[in-house]
């Protein structure tokens, strides 16, 4: 997507607990402009990336099937959300 002149970038935590919140704040002080939480369930990060955002809006994008997202569905959907 960087590629396409979007700016985005993508943190990919190792494990969901403990959940490493204070990469979120960090990253929400620096100007962060939106979150977007893909998850392969209904919501589960999302409410905890929502909790450390500082108020930086986060938006979800949730993929329910079971397996890994395709990359086309991502990018399809994170480009909706921004240009939203």
């Amino acid at each position: 997507m960087r590629a396409q002149g979007y700016r985005v970038g993508m943190l990919r935590p190792k494990t969901a607990w403990p959940f490493p919140g204070w990469v979120v704040e960090n990253l929400a002080s620096r100007g962060v402009q939106k979150f977007i939480t893909v998850e392969v369930n209904m919501g589960k990060m999302y409410h905890v990336v929502k909790e450390f955002s500082k108020g930086v809006p986060v938006e979800h994008i949730p993929y329910a099937p079971g397996y890994i997202p395709d990359p086309d569905y991502v990018i399809n959907n994170v480009r909706k959300v921004i240009e939203k």
